[in-house]
Formats: C-alpha cells, sequence, structure tokens
C-alpha cells in the first residue's frame, strides 16, 4: 500500500472514530440533562410478552416507543419493537425482533442460525451508527442465560448492546453510557431474564388487575349477571376458546374468562387475544347505589391509551370506576334495555331486548344512536338455545359487517351450552369478502 493510500485509510479511521464519539457524547451530554426531578424514584420492572424477556430499569424516563427496529437491517425478520428511555448519564433501548413473521414455532437448529445471522445485522448496524468497526463481540452466561454483547468504546463512554435468544426470537437490550453511569448500564443488562411465558402473563394480568370494588346487594342488581348472560345453575367460572378454520389451517386461541360469586354476581372477566395475549382485565361491583366496572389495561410496548376530550354536559369523572350500568325492565321483569354510562356519567352504549317467539333480539347503539350491532338468539319450545346470528358493524367509507352465525352442538348438564359452531364471514359494502368455519368452546365450574 502507498503513503498516500495509508495516509487517506488513517484519515478515514480518525474521522469514522471522530463519527462515533460525537454520537455518543451529544447522547451522553442530552442524558446528562435530565432534570433529577423528572426521573422515577425507583427501579422499575419491564416485562415483554412479544419478546419474552423481563428487565428492571434504573430511575428514568420513557423517552417514547420508537415502533420497529431499523427497516432494511431486519428484513426477512418477523415483528419488532422497541422503547427509548433517557437516565442520568445513560441511554437505554429495550425490544425485541421475532424470528419469523408467522407464530409458529421455530425449531432450536434453526433459531441458532437465525440467532447468528440477526447478530452480524446488528453488528452492521452499529457499525453504520457510530462509524466504526471495531466492535468487540463477547458471549457470556448471566443468570443461566447465554447473551451476546456487542460493544463500542470511546473516550466518552460505551455503546452495549445485548441479545438473547428466546423461544420466539431475540431479546434485544442497548445501552449508550458515560464512565460514571457504567455500574448501573451494567446492572439493567444484567437484570435480563427470559422466564416461562405463562409467568410473564400472570405478571401482566395482575398488574393490570384493580382492585375489588363493593359489592352489590339486592336491591341494586335486580336481575343477576347469570340470568343476563343465559346461564343456568351455580356458575363459579367461564373459559371461552375459540378455534377458526381458514384455508385449510385450524387456530385455536383462548379469547375470556368469567369469575362468579355465589349469588350469580360477576366479579371479574379477562378479555384474552390468544393464551398469551391477555388484553383488559375488568372488576365488577357497586358504588353508590350504581353497578360499576373498573377496566385495566394489560401493558404492551407498542399500546398507547388515549383518553378522549370532555363530551358536552360531561361531568368530572368519577376515577372510582369506568363505567356504569343502568338496566330497564318490561312488565315480565326481563330486561329490555341496558344503558351503560361512562364515569362522566354519558351514555356511551344502549342495548335493547326484543322478545318474541321462541326468539331474543338485542341491537346494540353508540352515544349518537348509531346502530353498532346486532345479533338474534332462537331457542326451541323448552328454552334452550338452538341457534345464534350475531352481526357487528364497522364504520368508514366502507360498509363493513362482521357476521357469525352460530349453531349450538353440545350442553352440560346444567344446561348450559359448553360447544357451539358455525360460520365467520365478513361482508364489504354487501359482498362477502372473506369466511372460514369457527367453533367455540367453553369450560364452565360450578359451586357445590
Amino acid at each position: 500500500m502507498s503513503s498516500l493510500a495509508k495516509l487517506r485509510l488513517t484519515s478515514l479511521n480518525n474521522m469514522k472514530q471522530s463519527l462515533y464519539s460525537l454520537v455518543v457524547g451529544a447522547l451522553l451530554i442530552l442524558a446528562s440533562s435530565v432534570y433529577p426531578q423528572s426521573l422515577s424514584t425507583s427501579e422499575k420492572r419491564q416485562c415483554s410478552i412479544d419478546g419474552i424477556y423481563c428487565v428492571t430499569l434504573p430511575p428514568m424516563i420513557e423517552i417514547g416507543g420508537g415502533g420497529p427496529l431499523e427497516s432494511g437491517y431486519f428484513d426477512g425478520f418477523g415483528s419488532s419493537y422497541t422503547t427509548r428511555w433517557r437516565g442520568a448519564g445513560l441511554f437505554i433501548l429495550t425490544g425485541y425482533l421475532n424470528f419469523k413473521r408467522s407464530n409458529d414455532p421455530v425449531p432450536a437448529s434453526e433459531r441458532v442460525a437465525l440467532f447468528k445471522e440477526a447478530t452480524a445485522r446488528f453488528r452492521r448496524l452499529m457499525a453504520n451508527e457510530t462509524g466504526t468497526e471495531k466492535i468487540t463481540e463477547r458471549q457470556s452466561r448471566v443468570k443461566g442465560i447465554t447473551v451476546t454483547d456487542l460493544v463500542v468504546q470511546s473516550p466518552g463512554g460505551e455503546m452495549v448492546s445485548r441479545l438473547a435468544s428466546t423461544e420466539k426470537g431475540i431479546a434485544v437490550l442497548r445501552t449508550t453510557f458515560s464512565a460514571e453511569a457504567r455500574a448501573s448500564a451494567m446492572k439493567f443488562l444484567d437484570s435480563l431474564e427470559t422466564p416461562d411465558l405463562k409467568l410473564i402473563v400472570d405478571e401482566k394480568i395482575r398488574e393490570a388487575t384493580p382492585e375489588d370494588l363493593p359489592t352489590c346487594d339486592a336491591e341494586t342488581l335486580t336481575v343477576s349477571d347469570l340470568e343476563q348472560n343465559h346461564l343456568k345453575g351455580r356458575v363459579r367460572s367461564i373459559t371461552i376458546e375459540r378455534e377458526e378454520m381458514r384455508d385449510g389451517k385450524a387456530t385455536r386461541e383462548l379469547r375470556g374468562v368469567q369469575e362468579y360469586d355465589q349469588k350469580g354476581r360477576l366479579l371479574k372477566a379477562i378479555e384474552y387475544r390468544g393464551a398469551f395475549r391477555p388484553e383488559y382485565v375488568y372488576v365488577y361491583g357497586c358504588i353508590d347505589g350504581k353497578r360499576v366496572t373498573k377496566l385495566g389495561n394489560v401493558s404492551y410496548e407498542n399500546r398507547f391509551t388515549v383518553i378522549g376530550p370532555s363530551r358536552p354536559g360531561a361531568k368530572p369523572r368519577d376515577k372510582r370506576y369506568t363505567s356504569h350500568f343502568e338496566l330497564k325492565l318490561d312488565e315480565k321483569g326481563r330486561v329490555n334495555e341496558k344503558r351503560i354510562f361512562g364515569n362522566d356519567s354519558i351514555l356511551h352504549t344502549s342495548i335493547k331486548y326484543i322478545y318474541g317467539e321462541n326468539k331474543v333480539e338485542t341491537v346494540t347503539t353508540d352515544d349518537e344512536g348509531k346502530e353498532t350491532s346486532r345479533n338474534a338468539l332462537t331457542l326451541d319450545a323448552n328454552g334452550q338455545m338452538v341457534s345464534l346470528v350475531d352481526s357487528r358493524f364497522g364504520s368508514g367509507p366502507k360498509k363493513i359487517e362482521w357476521r357469525d352465525t352460530y349453531k349450538f352442538d353440545v350442553f352440560d348438564q346444567q344446561g348450559n351450552w359448553v360447544k357451539r359452531s358455525g360460520i365467520y364471514e365478513l361482508f364489504a359494502d354487501g359482498k362477502l369478502d372473506t369466511t372460514s368455519t369457527i367453533t367455540e368452546y367453553r369450560t364452565i365450574t360450578y359451586y357445590k
């Protein structure tokens, strides 16, 4: 190599190192500008269901969900998501990268190859970010977990990417920190856990579950929740699963769990989108003579809760609950309307019941009186369920209808259905767009 070429190469390397020093320096200057009073006062444990990992964050402030990992570097892999945090002298990114776009299990041998490929891509990403190829790679075991660290050092601090393989993909922890914050950064990295997925789910549900609400008396609950939900016997709990067959492939997912007390009052309900994806937790009770529920959102990296502006006529929100219900009964003591109000006392949903011979129809409208769903339940001469047509309507430029048509196949000894099957159809502007066969199962337990 000529002297001129060596000089050019040396200059280029110096420029790259200077670029990295500037990048790290800028990050650390911003991190050091965090006001102490804006930081959380204690460590925070965070678990990711999608990434199947848990970490403990030092006192920090969240500076936003960063969306997926940098596009272009991880083409061919599955979904990803990141969240960014800032503390005194350090930046942290937590995230995950799924091996594949589908939810199908990935064999262990294939995970090894995919992890190796992902590590190489993270190395290229860091080189592009910092302008240096001087990236140290090292493997170690922390709390029984094999991790790979990619490290770039600079006079101003360090940048570390820690990667760990899980059943679904790769847990991604990245931090840039000053020498003074090194102990905090390493404590964060070493807090990584990859527990059993069910343990993470259970922890998420516990975090989301609101405190118990006061119990309802007989005067407040004129019609039991069991009766409203067409249930017989002393039901204790119900677990609901839905199986869908589309394009020759069947998927069976957990959809919900309900818990009742011995007087037929609904105490708690959990909505799921699959066994390992709880969405909402509801607890039920009575406050000031009103039937109420309080909602808990299960937290995820890519979920954001937005409270809309106050509506005309709204009262100050009663934060003891989320919604309250009112029932209107007909002359036979049957529910003919259920009205649901927000904790600002504004009506947001009305459900009207229309009774016919061996048939019950319900029509649901929103706060503007627009119909959002309609279902028709057919009964036999003994009052046993025969069929159900359940339609939900969407809003937008196209007229959308989601329709489930069921027949009830199997009943238990109490007379409650435990299996129903039928067809799911999606209509757009009155034309059939999508269809699949569906089967729902209920596992019901009873008080003795």
